[in-house]
């Protein structure tokens, strides 16, 4: 069983993969970020959008290295991209909605409302933690910069 491909002449870099509700969501750089849904892991999976389709102007020549989270207490999950081609880093888009293919519930934070600090972050992963544990490493290291 292949279990992801775009064809003989397509290649897929940079999955990443999460689940929402009941469905699962997988997001991959292909030419495109393109996002797709399914009941199951090894299940048929069908394509939502693209970044690019959700009005983000955002194509696979402009950001790679997708990696999706959610929100710690929130329904609202992040996609870092990769902005590769600019050497700009990570940039986050937010949803409300993991479903929602017409991009109404998809955006672009504007650069004053993240900081990712000084030095450029690409290709990383999240790790989520509790409030307990948060609190923990604060009082451990403190907000060192």
């Amino acid at each position: 069983m292949i279990y992801i491909t775009r064809g003989e002449q397509r290649t897929i870099i940079d999955t990443t993969m999460i689940k929402a509700g009941d469905k699962y969501f997988r997001a991959s750089c292909d030419g495109q970020i393109t996002i797709e849904t399914s009941d199951r892991l090894m299940g048929e999976w069908k394509v939502i959008s693209t970044l690019e389709s959700l009005g983000l102007t955002l194509t696979g020549k402009d950001v790679e290295g997708p990696e999706f989270f959610k929100f710690n207490g929130e329904e609202k999950w992040g996609l870092l991209v990769d902005q590769y081609s600019t050497s700009g880093g990570y940039l986050p888009i937010i949803t409300t909605d993991m479903s929602d293919w017409t991009g109404a519930c998809w955006r672009k934070p504007e650069p004053e409302e993240y900081d990712f600090g000084r030095l450029k972050k690409r290709h990383g992963s999240i790790l989520p933690i509790t409030k307990s544990e948060y609190e923990a490493i604060q009082s451990k290291w403190g907000s060192r910069q």
